[in-house]
């Protein structure tokens, strides 16, 4: 199972436990089910500033000076053309949810480098107390495996809302299971199966159904 990175502004989890249904699940990850306002574009100057900020613990003085002459350029000339296509881009509704997603969402699918480590994050669990019992590692797959189905139920129908100080937007848990990345040449594709009834077990270079 794979999921893209959550771009700024649609990032949410699974806590706490509503009384009634908040959402439809096969409607969750294309409907602002919440109405959320859309992620505010920065102002073209401030975005300036802080580009400018950000290169001073990076370069040396004169290189600065140098990076200054063309921020002063594109600040006068191509900027303000590109700052008002960026606001006339985002004054929609729907996909691209924010000013950022489809940039976000090439990134990651037009990627080129190996998806492990460099996009994709994993963990690694520390040995519990039953670590050197017979069939340890499978009984604690299990267990995991068990939980996660838990979870996965209690998002499906429903019942799932934002993390404490929300709302916070909760789209990408639509697609955070059943959901697998196609690669195909010059940009992959995502394919979502929420009606799958299996899991991938990889062991060794072999996978397991």
């Amino acid at each position: 199972v794979a999921s893209p990175l959550q771009p700024p502004g649609r990032r949410g989890a699974c806590s706490g436990e509503p009384k009634k249904k908040m959402y439809e699940y096969n409607k969750l990850y294309d409907h602002n089910h919440q109405s959320l306002a859309r992620l505010p574009i920065p102002d073209l100057n401030l975005t300036l500033e802080r580009y400018v900020r950000s290169l001073r613990p990076l370069l040396s003085p004169a290189e600065v000076t140098s990076h200054m002459r063309a921020v002063e350029d594109f600040k006068h000339n191509e900027g303000p053309m590109l700052q008002q296509q960026l606001i006339d881009n985002d004054a929609h509704e729907g996909y691209p949810y924010s000013y950022v997603e489809k940039h976000w969402d090439d990134m990651y699918l037009e990627l080129r480098s190996p998806i492990t480590v460099h996009v994709n994050v994993g963990y690694s669990l520390a040995d519990d107390a039953d670590s050197n019992k017979p069939n340890a590692q499978a009984k604690r797959v299990a267990k995991f495996l068990i939980s996660t189905f838990k979870f996965q139920r209690k998002l499906m129908v429903g019942l799932c809302e934002s993390e404490p100080g929300g709302p916070f937007c909760m789209s990408q848990l639509g697609r955070l299971l059943g959901t697998s990345r196609i690669p195909t040449y010059g940009r992959d594709r995502l394919r979502f199966t929420p009606d799958s009834r299996h899991v991938i077990v990889m062991r060794d270079g072999v996978f397991f159904r």
